[in-house]
């Protein structure tokens, strides 16, 4: 089991990322997606965490991102969303440290 990071950040937001670089997010309302940039790490590998939830990840293991996909599945209006409010939704839906490597 490999934890990925990402449960770090609800405790301490500056934790695994570029203190420079705050969390910003990306809507784009055609594609029906968003993307939470979470870190300015180079991304090594993508994992499906679950159908149209994808954690990009850095060398070491870490979340550097999130693609959220279908986003008005979970989020309803994509309007006025939040970095915070879409890790929130992401934390809740999906318990990360549970991943198998």
């Amino acid at each position: 089991m490999v934890g990925t990071g990402i449960e770090n950040l609800v405790a301490e937001p500056s934790r695994n990322r570029d203190d420079k670089e705050p969390m910003r997010l990306t809507v784009d309302q055609e594609a029906n997606a968003v993307y939470l940039y979470l870190s300015n790490a180079e991304i090594e590998e993508t994992r499906e965490i679950s159908p149209n939830l994808n954690y990009d990840m850095s060398i070491d293991g870490t979340v550097v991102g999130v693609e959220v996909l279908e986003a008005r599945s979970w989020f309803g209006d994509l309007d006025g969303l939040t970095p915070e409010n879409v890790l929130a939704k992401v934390l809740a839906v999906q318990k990360p440290t549970a991943m198998a490597a």
